[in-house]
C-alpha cells in the first residue's frame, strides 16, 4: 500500500498582495504535508518578461514555487502550459509541480476558441508518473462556465475524450458548484469526486463571498479520478491565512498495488 497526497490550487495569477509571503506559505504548506504531486490553474508570468526556459518566463509564479522548494532541499518537477493572455499583462496558463518525474506530457484545447487573446480559451495538461507499480495519468485544467459561444458540458466532454489511462486524475478549478445539476452530469461521465466521498465533507468551499458567476461561497475546485480510492486524510487549505481567492483542495489516498 502507498499513500499518496494531492493539492490543487488555483493561484489567482499575481493579483494577490504579498505575492511573495504567500508562496513562502504555500512552499511551507507542500513540505509539511509531504505533497506528491501539485495541480495549479491561473498560473502566470509577465508577458514581458525575458524566457527563463521552454515556455516559462521570469518570475513564473509555479516556477519559483518550484525554485523555493529546491532552495530547501526539496526536488520538484515543473511543467507549465500557457493558455492565453489575461488582465492585460499575464501569459496565464495551467501547471504541475510533482515530486516524482512525469513523462508523456500533453496538452489539448476543451474550449471552442483557441485564441490566446481570449480570455474563454482553455486547455489541459497531462503526464504519466509512476505510482507503485502502476502508472497514472495527472491532469491539471481550469474549465469555464456556460456563455454564448462556450459549453461547460462541451468542454467537459472533451475532457473526458482525451483520457486513455483507467488510472487517470484530474485536479483542477471546474468552475461549477458541488451539488448542482452540471456536478451531477459531471460524475454521470464517470469521474469520481475523492473529497467527496465523505458526504459530511462534500460540501465544504474553496471561496468565499461571490467569485465571478459563483453567488456566496461554494466548492468548484475539485481532484477527480476514474477510480475510487480510500481517503486517509482530507482538508481544504489556505483559508487562513489567504494565499489566492481560492482556497487549496488536498487529500490523501491509499493506493492498494495488485500483486
Amino acid at each position: 500500500m502507498q499513500k499518496v497526497k494531492l493539492l490543487s490550487l488555483n493561484l489567482h495569477c499575481l493579483e494577490e498582495k504579498d505575492i511573495e509571503q504567500n508562496q513562502q506559505i504555500i512552499v511551507s504548506e507542500i513540505i509539511k504535508k509531504d505533497i506528491d504531486v501539485i495541480f495549479l490553474q491561473e498560473v502566470a508570468q509577465l508577458h514581458k518578461n525575458t524566457i527563463e526556459e521552454g515556455h516559462i518566463k521570469v518570475g513564473n509564479y509555479g516556477y519559483v514555487l518550484q525554485s523555493m522548494l529546491k532552495v530547501l532541499g526539496y526536488d520538484y518537477f515543473y511543467h507549465f502550459e500557457p493558455i492565453k493572455h489575461s488582465f492585460g499583462k499575464y501569459d496565464e496558463g495551467v501547471a504541475i509541480l510533482s515530486k516524482h518525474n512525469i513523462k508523456d506530457l500533453k496538452t489539448g484545447y476543451i474550449s471552442y476558441t483557441k485564441d490566446y487573446y481570449d480570455w474563454r480559451s482553455r486547455k489541459y495538461i497531462k503526464g504519466t508518473v509512476m505510482f507503485g507499480k502502476e502508472f497514472f495519468d495527472l491532469y491539471s485544467v481550469h474549465l469555464g462556465w456556460n456563455d454564448q459561444d462556450e459549453s461547460y458540458l462541451a468542454q467537459l466532454q472533451k475532457l473526458v475524450e482525451s483520457i486513455d489511462n483507467p488510472n487517470t486524475i484530474i485536479g483542477g478549478d471546474f468552475n461549477v458548484r458541488c451539488g448542482d445539476s452540471l456536478y451531477d452530469q459531471t460524475i454521470q461521465l464517470g469521474l469520481i469526486d475523492l473529497y467527496g466521498l465523505n458526504e459530511k465533507r462534500r460540501f465544504e468551499p474553496t471561496h468565499e463571498d461571490n467569485l465571478d458567476v459563483h453567488k456566496d461561497s461554494s466548492r468548484i475546485d475539485y481532484i477527480f479520478a476514474t477510480k475510487q480510492y480510500e481517503i486517509t486524510d482530507q482538508n481544504i487549505l489556505f483559508k487562513r491565512p489567504k494565499v489566492s481567492d481560492h482556497y487549496g483542495i488536498y487529500i490523501e489516498m491509499l493506493l492498494v498495488q495488485e500483486n
